[in-house]
């Protein structure tokens, strides 16, 4: 599930890049664009992953004690 969650960030900044350098390179944009947001963002987001996965995985493993604690709802 990190995976999931740290690709949907990385493209979240990925756009919020291209949305800030908006046209300063003219006709080469369309160039630049696609090496600095595919090396620069792509960087960013494989320096993050480690850290979001161990968050989604602290996330689940709260939620596996919570479950194991009363698997079945009280029926009264």
């Amino acid at each position: 599930m990190g995976d999931v969650i740290n690709t949907m960030l990385t493209a979240a900044v990925a756009v919020l890049f291209i949305k800030w350098v908006g046209n300063r390179f003219g006709s080469l944009g369309i160039v630049f664009f696609s090496i600095l947001a595919g090396t620069g963002v792509g960087f960013l987001g494989s320096l993050t992953k480690p850290y979001v996965s161990l968050v989604t995985t602290a996330i689940g493993d709260v939620i596996n004690t919570f479950t194991k604690l009363a698997p079945y709802p009280c029926v009264s």
